[in-house]
């Protein structure tokens, strides 16, 4: 049969006699709805809740983890130390030329940053620092102190085991065995290292693990620790701004250590930049002596020519005498004079232009050369490509002293060689050309002037100009070599009082508070992490949970009609003064499950089995306490316990199991010795006799069908309480007596699965299902539809609660 409950003709009795009300229509019934089930949310809320237990202990035990786990980590300290360094005045070097060789810096801002990062600094602090090493157990580190590279080492995690006479030791590397010898004998021989640790250090049986690795890799490690900021933003550097201080942080979990080796760090940087600065002064004195020796060469050179020439024009011009005389200067005109003087600067422009064309013919891959474009007089006069030649010869100094440090593809090197490169292949071409077209201009604008004064430059004597223009070479030669000599001078005596142009202003001093205290943000990952996984966890299990435990599971997957919900009653409140309150939504509960099955049976007196899927649903609860419920509402009412095997309702009703139901139908007792009255009015009740093992097939015999029968005709409810349906055939055999079905389903205890499958088999047997009544439910949820809560009107309307004595097990009544 099928479980689609259909609304049934409602009955009453009205003195004895049972009057059938008209049946609704098919459309009034399909216009009423049940009540909303729960959303997802709310199943999820109600499973949390109903393992509330289960997600605050996991809770505090993943809390209590991370506050463990926040114990064993260690936290992260900083130390730091601050430097100044020293950086070009550019405006000054601007202004004035001739100071931009003292001026200049050894590194620029970013730089510097490349110096402190750099191995030539690391890693001479690795090995002062014995940053290589790393004991197993920081106790060791006292026996490893007279460990002693020699060399590369070989890196990889080492064990140190002397054997248990105390005789020999055994080196492995990684697992491998590398060395075994005798304990006089000195360990790493081979394998870049020396240690030779005192007798006693390393007890007979023991061993002293600890990790090498190459100073190298081991400055790569520290690098990735290092922190090297300026005090300008890299953007703004690379804009121009210059920068003044230079701030180094170490960041690691032990304080002392850190300190120290920050320190060591810029005690190395000082050092190394006074170095670099010695032998780029040095480096700067070689380039200058050869630029000082070209000069010299040139000034001999010139001096020579114009010594030949008075030599050569010695019966023309008197030695020492004038080369022009004042009658051939125009005898003081004016107009001679000037066209003199547009001669003798016409020569020099063609001449200086002459040279700088020759110079930029010459450009290769190494530019043009330095030597005669300093040479050129027209050079010297001009500011930004005399800055340019000194710079770039500053740089090549800074080049050469670099590579004293670094290899040609370490980042410091790159970048002076691209400064270099720059200022030979661009800039300096650049300005050299820039030059060359405004010496052209000049010599336009010369040769118009000479050409209007033609008629006095045809005058005028070539020995006369040649003179002028040889002690012009004269004037530019030694202005050159006094220039480099200067700055020659200028190098040598810089580099006998050599200063570092970085100082450390502040040393890094043990930090004694951690950077971040990483508890509470432990802590509290660890609770929400921990509530998360427990409230996932609990809501699976309520997915994957076989129980019944929404009405949904009733309406939707059984297919039954929900005729009632008893709510839970907490037992240890019997007897103690308050059992009426407590009692009283039970007691609602069945007064509702009463009326409705009072108008289930159709024409005639209410039979019905009382049953659930498996034990411990509460069916025997129920049938009893609606026993006396319909008792107390004027019914007529035979309560039989149908539980052949295990029966125990006499025990609620404080009466007697037998004689009962089993000996009546054995013929061993009439139907009048079994029935037995109860304490209260209107109650009969049938115990289920003695036990036998033919009992449940007497269930199914003529006997049984008699007994029903007899009891229809007298009473007007009969309530039949069964066993399980998953005990055997006797449940079944009873529903088929009686016609109808009760189904007593437990929130949280019935088998959703085996319910189904019970219920399967009652819809091929010709019973009628009257639906499920829900046992020990909490009225919340999607559960308070089908509960009731007259406790909260009676105090809304000031009623007074009244209170009853009751056994236990019996909770009709005690309201």
């Amino acid at each position: 049969m099928s479980r689609e409950r259909s609304r049934l003709p409602e009955v009453a009795s009205v003195d004895g006699t049972w009057l059938r009300a008209p049946a609704p229509s098919t459309a009034d019934v399909a216009s009423r709805t049940g009540p909303p089930g729960e959303t997802d949310w709310q199943h999820y809320f109600g499973a949390v809740r109903r393992r509330k237990w289960t997600v605050i202990g996991v809770t505090l035990l993943g809390t209590a983890l991370g506050l463990f786990a926040s114990r064993l980590l260690h936290p992260p300290y900083s130390a730091t130390a601050l430097l100044w360094f020293e950086t070009k005045d550019r405006a000054a070097a601007a202004r004035d030329p001739r100071t931009a060789s003292e001026a200049d810096e050894l590194l620029n801002p970013s730089g510097w940053i490349d110096l402190v990062e750099s191995n030539a600094v690391l890693e001479e602090v690795v090995r002062q620092r014995r940053l290589y090493l790393r004991p197993g157990n920081p106790v060791d580190s006292s026996v490893l102190a007279t460990l002693r590279l020699d060399g590369t080492p070989l890196p990889g995690a080492y064990r140190y085991s002397v054997d248990r006479e105390g005789r020999t030791f055994s080196l492995q590397n990684g697992g491998r065995v590398v060395q075994t010898d005798s304990l006089a004998t000195t360990v790493g021989q081979g394998l870049g290292f020396s240690w030779s640790p005192a007798r006693g250090l390393v007890a007979p049986g023991h061993a002293v693990d600890f990790a090498l690795n190459t100073p190298a890799d081991a400055a790569r490690q520290l690098k990735t620790t290092l922190s090297v900021t300026t005090d300008v933003d890299p953007a703004l550097m690379r804009a121009g701004t210059d920068a003044n201080f230079l701030r180094i942080q170490l960041t690691g979990s032990r304080p002392a250590e850190l300190a120290a080796t920050v320190n060591a760090i810029a005690d190395r940087v000082v050092v190394v930049a006074a170095d670099l600065k010695r032998i780029k002064l040095v480096e700067l004195g070689r380039i200058l002596d050869e630029q000082r020796q070209h000069a010299l060469r040139g000034l001999r050179d010139a001096e020579a020519a114009q010594r030949d020439f008075r030599i050569r024009s010695a019966g023309v011009l008197r030695q020492g005498a004038p080369p022009v005389s004042a009658t051939l200067r125009g005898g003081g005109d004016p107009v001679f004079e000037r066209s003199f003087d547009t001669k003798l600067a016409l020569d020099s422009v063609q001449r200086d232009r002459q040279a700088l064309q020759r110079a930029l013919a010459q450009t290769g891959d190494s530019g043009p050369p330095i030597e005669a474009l300093q040479a050129i007089g027209a050079v010297q006069k001009s500011a930004e490509l005399s800055l340019a030649l000194q710079e770039v010869t500053q740089r090549q100094a800074t080049l050469r002293a670099l590579r004293y440090r670094y290899t040609d593809a370490s980042d410091p090197v790159q970048r002076v060689r691209g400064e270099v490169r720059t200022l030979l292949q661009t800039t300096i071409p650049t300005l050299a050309r820039g030059l060359d077209a405004d010496l052209a201009a000049r010599e336009e604008a010369l040769s118009r002037r000479a050409d209007a004064a033609f008629g006095y430059l045809h005058d005028l004597p070539p020995l006369a100009l040649e003179e002028a223009r040889l002690q012009r070479d004269v004037a530019i030669a030694e202005q050159l070599f006094t220039t480099v000599q200067q700055s020659y001078n200028q190098t040598q005596l810089a580099a006998v009082s050599t200063l570092p142009d970085v100082r450390i202003l502040d040393r890094a001093t043990a930090p004694d508070r951690p950077d971040r205290d990483l508890t509470p943000l432990l802590v509290c990952a660890s609770f929400v992490v921990s509530l998360g996984l427990a409230v996932f966890g609990v809501v699976m299990l309520d997915e994957l949970d076989h129980k019944v435990r929404y009405p949904e599971h009733v309406t939707h997957q059984m297919r039954l009609s929900i005729l009632g919900a008893v709510p839970r009653f907490d037992w240890r409140q019997l007897g103690n003064g308050k059992t009426a309150e407590a009692a009283a939504p039970v007691v609602e509960a069945l007064r509702g499950l009463r009326l409705r099955l009072s108008h289930a049976g159709g024409s005639g007196p209410l039979l019905v089995t009382v049953t659930s899927p498996g034990v411990g649903e509460g069916k025997s609860f129920l049938s009893c306490n609606l026993a006396l419920a319909f008792a107390d509402a004027g019914f007529r009412t035979l309560l039989i316990d149908g539980d052949v095997r295990r029966g125990g309702q006499h025990r609620m009703l404080g009466l007697h199991r037998e004689p009962g139901l089993v000996d009546f139908l054995a013929g061993d007792l009439p139907f009048e010795t079994v029935v037995q009255a109860t304490r209260h009015p209107g109650l009969s009740f049938i115990g289920c006799g003695a036990r036998r093992p033919s009992a449940p097939e007497l269930l199914s015999s003529d006997v049984m069908t008699e007994l029903i029968d007899r009891v229809r005709e007298e009473c007007g409810v009969v309530l039949v309480d069964s066993p399980p349906l998953a005990v055997g055939v006797d449940p079944y055999v009873l529903a088929t007596r009686t016609g109808n079905v009760l189904i007593v389903l437990r929130a949280g205890v019935s088998d959703l699965d085996l319910a189904a499958a019970k219920l399967d088999v009652l819809d091929t047997l010709p019973v009628r299902v009257l639906g499920a009544v829900l046992n020990d439910v909490r009225p919340y949820g999607a559960y308070r539809y089908y509960t009731y809560d007259a406790a909260a009107y009676a105090e809304a309307n000031g009623a007074a609660s009244q209170r009853r004595g009751g056994s236990a097990g019996v909770l009709w009544g005690q309201s």
